[in-house]
């Protein structure tokens, strides 16, 4: 008996295609299912497909079994048979449809790249907190840990997310002063200041009357 899920189907059409030879030429199909090794199952299936079942072949002819009781081609149990028959999916078939209109669109490249890009932004933000809590002494364990047992990938993230926090809090710090010289340099009173703080020239020349009243009447307070 031939195993049809280990034959390509130009050879399943093929045989399909003697199977129907034979019967056309009178050739009972029992022995057109012994002679080629094909299962009654697959036979009846190929039969009604192509049309060549005995009531579809010999229709005037009175055989046991010849009574045919539904129309030849495919349908019932047989199925659609465009896939035997190579005509392939329907045009309103999702397997046909491109893009949005697909049903397991994903949004394509563009929303792939953006959640892979979430993904590794995520898993930064992960390490850079664990980093983060950790002191100096433990960054530096982990970082060995690592390289003992070969995962250099892993130590060079640790590293890299170590060196970024100093760049971070460095760069924090630098901003922070740019911002207040920019703002002493316009005369605004820096955030969370009360009469009596130090203050610029420029400063003090900013201030309304009632702010420089409060300002001066806390300095000679103290």
């Amino acid at each position: 008996m031939v195993d049809l899920r280990t034959v390509p189907m130009a050879e399943r059409r093929a045989l399909a295609g003697e199977c129907e030879r034979l019967a056309r030429a009178g050739v009972e199909p029992v022995q057109i299912r012994t002679e080629l090794g094909v299962s009654y199952k697959v036979y009846s299936r190929w039969a009604k497909i192509y049309e060549f079942r005995q009531g579809d072949v010999f229709p005037e002819t009175p055989r046991a079994g010849a009574r045919v009781r539904s129309a030849a081609g495919a349908g019932g149990w047989v199925g659609s048979g465009r896939y035997t028959l190579g005509l392939g999916p329907p045009a309103d078939h999702p397997v046909r449809m491109t893009g949005e209109g697909h049903p397991g669109w994903t949004g394509g490249a563009a929303a792939s790249r953006e959640r892979y890009g979430a993904l590794r932004d995520e898993r930064r933000n992960e390490l850079a907190d664990r980093v983060a809590r950790q002191t100096a002494a433990a960054v530096l364990n982990d970082v060995r840990d690592a390289v003992e047992v070969g995962d250099y990938a892993r130590a060079d993230r640790v590293l890299t997310a170590w060196r970024a926090r100093q760049r971070r809090e460095a760069g924090l710090a630098a901003l922070e002063g740019l911002v207040a010289e920019a703002a002493a340099a316009a005369g605004a009173l820096p955030e969370g200041w009360t009469a009596g703080d130090m203050v610029s020239r420029v400063q003090i020349g900013a201030m309304d009357d009632e702010a420089l009243r409060a300002h001066v009447a806390a300095l000679v307070a103290r």
